[in-house]
């Protein structure tokens, strides 16, 4: 009994002396979620696999913008978001020290312009962001074999598809007299 004494006051304490010394987290940890606001163009899978719903996403048509926000309070560190980011926009971090004094310090907005269709000017469901790295991507891809339809909302591309196909059946078709 006397011995384990001794052995335990020899021994180092297993505890830090937080918070005056900076805890040393393992490799991997996963903290809070840091956006690359820049970078991010508002696309949305990080909403859709949020257990939580702290980010979530709304359209406002009549604005034409998307509302993208992460409150850190609801945050799990689950890092589905880091996971789903197509174009890794979404890092996390070793930060796990989330208190704040009022609630809106816990929570980021950051609003995207949505894309309009070339065609009848409706707002569209994707940011301009989203079609913009999209169209960098395909005429990369595909070259001269890209389409300019990318620009159009669904109803427009359909009645463009429809026409293109009775035109190929019957020639004339659409065309003005």
């Amino acid at each position: 009994m006397i011995r384990n004494l001794i052995e335990a006051l020899l021994k180092k304490p297993s505890t830090t002396k937080y918070p005056y010394e900076k805890i040393v987290v393992a490799e991997d940890f996963r903290g809070k979620p840091e956006i690359d606001f820049i970078q991010c163009m508002g696309c949305g899978a990080c909403a859709q696999v949020c257990p939580s719903n702290a980010i979530t996403i709304q359209d406002n048509q009549e604005r034409g913008i998307r509302i993208w926000k992460i409150f850190y309070g609801r945050c799990i560190l689950c890092g589905r978001c880091e996971e789903v980011c197509p174009i890794f926009a979404i890092k996390q971090t070793e930060e796990f020290e989330l208190a704040a004094k009022k609630k809106e310090d816990l929570e980021h907005v950051i609003h995207f312009r949505l894309a309009t269709c070339k065609e009848c000017g409706k707002y569209r469901e994707v940011t301009k962001r989203e079609v913009m790295r999209v169209e960098v991507f395909l005429k990369r891809a595909l070259g001269e074999l890209f389409e300019e339809n990318l620009h159009l909302c669904r109803e427009c591309k359909f009645r463009e598809t429809i026409l293109s196909i009775a035109k190929a059946t019957k020639p004339g078709i659409g065309e003005e007299k």
